[in-house]
């Protein structure tokens, strides 16, 4: 709980996602599409359907949407966390991670990458996830992708729900490379 402009804020953390009770969230059809509202409020709460942490000093750390996360051999994988490795590479302009199905692993990491320098190779790619200390074997991007553009919406979030689609065509077409 915390207490913000005179208002109280209730957040829980489950499994599901972060929930938020709040005097200025009603409770009410607010959604104009049929059953969003139903789907989104339970209980008086409304499921954000962010994932994160609470720490000692109530503060959140979000760690990213439930629908965005990666589930490879049982183990959950956050896009934001293998993206923010991808990115601090010096011929990286930006990267979106994403998965494709696979019968052996549930999903395998797939990243598409915006070259900030032309000579840039997925071995590159490879050797650098592998040396990093920010991610764990089992979260290296096992396909990519380089591309122009990465999709986002006008206020520059990255679109991960439009590149999983993307991705699951690619790998049915062959575009991507197996690292």
């Amino acid at each position: 709980m915390c207490i913000r402009d005179r208002f109280i804020f209730f957040f829980f953390q489950a499994e599901d996602g972060i929930r938020d009770r709040s005097p200025s969230r009603g409770l009410g059809d607010v959604y104009k599409r049929q059953g969003e509202t139903e789907r989104k409020f339970h209980n008086g709460y409304l499921y954000t359907n962010d994932l994160g942490t609470w720490d000692e000093n109530h503060f959140i750390t979000i760690a990213g949407r439930k629908d965005d996360m990666i589930i490879s051999q049982g183990e959950n994988i956050y896009p934001t966390q293998i993206e923010e490795v991808l990115n601090s590479h010096p011929k990286v302009a930006d990267s979106i991670v994403t998965a494709v199905p696979d019968k052996a692993h549930g999903e395998i990491v797939t990243a598409y990458v915006v070259k900030a320098d032309e000579s840039l190779t997925v071995d590159e790619l490879e050797e650098f996830c592998k040396n990093s200390p920010m991610i764990s074997n089992y979260k290296r991007p096992r396909y990519y992708r380089f591309t122009a553009t990465i999709p986002t919406n006008v206020t520059g979030k990255k679109l991960h729900y439009k590149i999983k689609e993307m991705a699951k065509n690619d790998l049915i077409n062959g575009l991507l490379i197996r690292a």
